[in-house]
């Protein structure tokens, strides 16, 4: 299995990045996910993808990542159930495992979107320009993610609905 005093570790293909967004008075958001490193898809396109210059500063190379990252997560969580939610946030925390599948994931992602020219497929009307015909909201939603990473959670179990794990409440982003 795994042990459970592992806690998440910045590595050299993704960071583990923490974010509040939202205000007090509002509902707060928390997100607990890995970020890939542009240095990884540098050496993953064997130089050919230095996002620094392709995005042309650091700071949207980050952006751009992170987006890649919240593409990915997202769809994720889209095809659980809330109590596997949960779990699988846990296990890709705790697990090197589920890490390396979520950042291999990622990458096709990255890879989707560079081909895609930026994937902003949740942005799009939902109108096909070729042919004129509606797209459901539902459609794009899962359009979102290229099936190459989809191929990838699921194989390494990150899409399963039942999870034989007992995650208490103090155990939940306990050290994370």
């Amino acid at each position: 299995m795994f042990d459970r005093n592992n806690v998440p570790i910045n590595t050299p293909q993704a960071i583990y990045w923490k974010e509040i967004s939202g205000t007090p008075t509002d509902t707060l958001y928390y997100s607990h996910r890995y970020v890939l490193r542009p240095d990884h898809i540098s050496d993953m396109t064997g130089g050919r993808d230095d996002l620094t210059i392709l995005c042309g500063d650091a700071d949207q190379a980050e952006a751009l990542l992170k987006e890649i990252s919240l593409q990915t997560y997202t769809g994720m969580l889209r095809r659980l159930t809330n109590e596997a939610r949960r779990k699988v946030e846990y296990l890709i925390a705790k697990n090197p495992d589920y890490r390396d599948a979520m950042v291999e994931a990622m990458y096709e992602q990255y890879k989707y979107a560079r081909v895609s020219a930026g994937n902003l497929i949740s942005y799009q009307s939902g109108i096909n320009p070729e042919t004129g015909v509606v797209i459901t909201a539902e459609d794009i939603r899962n359009m979102m993610v290229c099936q190459s990473a989809i191929d990838v959670l699921d194989t390494q179990g990150l899409l399963n609905q039942r999870i034989s794990l007992y995650l208490s409440d103090e155990d939940y982003r306990k050290d994370y």
